[in-house]
């Protein structure tokens, strides 16, 4: 039962380490302060922030020093918590030594949803709340800005969903939603909390050496600029820029195309293993895609067709030469008509000497 009403009221104490007395609450809620210190205790009272900031006063002789902290029902509490209240209350004004006597831990307690680039949230908004706010952290740094109004319906600012009848939408989200939406009721009361985290999409590719890759592109956006991080190293490397290839030190150079609907990659090597990121125009990540390419067991039917017609190339060359080489020595062979052999005439006419 002690659990359930702690779960309730977003309050849970304990005892840290050394017997500090702690407490955990939610943001925009109230905690109850312990009677000790903050009753007991008649000297100065100060809070140090967990960033280790100097502390600032918060109690001197039993008074609150600052006006959230508010006396009902013989304990104090301290009201309209924010991040910067999550640190530890002491004695000494640097919290050193023994001085530190109660720890103060503010959670968000927000609902939290997880959406996928270009997804979609709907969100039912309770009936009392009467504004909507957006703050990508919750600190004192970033200013919360009002996106709904209900009794002021022009103030909406559609830039981060509409509202109808009690129900939020948002669509086409990005890591640009990222944050807190904030909903109070009509007197500026924390009603509830939203916390947005819109996570890319991934893809993952197993291929062997030789073979090709084709990477579509994300459903939606686009052009896009895509970063290859190769797993022995994962040092970027431009590959896309708006949708056109890099072409300065692109490992991939003469094997990659930028197509209409996708990026195509041919010949894969070993070392081709890794990671490509896609990102939107705005620097938005939509999509992470793993490669893991193989050495390839089986022989590569492309690579042996090229090889064979090389070789078959070749050696039609050498036969081509060897024949033209023989029928040469053919004609230069042929035997030759031997010459008559010589005649002498004798004239044996009488009376001749």
């Amino acid at each position: 039962m002690l659990m359930l009403f702690v779960t309730v009221f977003g309050l849970s104490w304990g005892f840290s380490s050394g017997n500090l007395l702690s407490a955990t609450a939610c943001y925009g809620r109230s905690v109850e302060l312990p009677s000790y210190p903050f009753t007991t205790i008649k000297g100065p009272l100060y809070f140090i922030p967990s960033d280790r900031s100097l502390g600032r006063m918060v109690m001197d002789e039993g008074k609150p020093k600052d006006p959230r902290i508010t006396y009902l029902r013989s304990r104090f509490h301290l009201t309209n918590l924010t991040k910067e209240d999550d640190g530890y209350f002491s004695t000494r004004q640097d919290g050193l030594g023994f001085s530190r006597l109660f720890r103060l831990e503010i959670s968000d307690c927000a609902k939290k949803f997880y959406q996928g680039y270009t997804d979609t949230l709907v969100y039912n908004i309770p009936s009392v709340a009467h504004f909507m706010e957006f703050t990508p952290e919750l600190d004192s740094r970033h200013k919360p800005m009002i996106l709904w109004n209900r009794t002021a319906f022009q103030s909406h600012d559609e830039r981060r969903g509409t509202v109808k009848s009690n129900t939020w939408k948002i669509s086409q989200l990005t890591q640009a939603d990222n944050g807190y939406y904030i909903f109070r009721q009509n007197d500026s009361k924390l009603e509830s909390i939203v916390h947005l985290t819109v996570k890319e999409k991934t893809l993952d590719y197993e291929r062997n050496t030789g073979q090709t890759l084709f990477i579509p592109y994300p459903t939606s956006g686009g052009p896009w600029t895509v970063v290859f991080k190769p797993e022995m190293t994962n040092i970027p490397e431009k590959m896309l820029k708006d949708g056109q290839v890099v072409w300065t030190n692109n490992r991939f150079s003469g094997r990659i195309k930028a197509q209409d609907d996708g990026l195509e990659i041919d010949f894969l090597e070993s070392k081709d293993s890794g990671s490509f990121e896609f990102r939107d125009l705005k620097g938005n990540l939509a999509l992470i895609v793993e490669v893991e390419v193989n050495r390839s067991e089986s022989p590569n039917h492309a690579v042996i067709a090229y090889a064979a017609m090389s070789v078959g190339a070749l050696l039609a060359g050498i036969c081509c030469c060897c024949c033209c080489k023989k029928c040469c020595c053919k004609k230069g062979s042929a035997p030759q008509t031997e010459a008559a052999p010589a005649v002498t005439y004798h004239d044996k006419t009488p009376g001749t000497a």
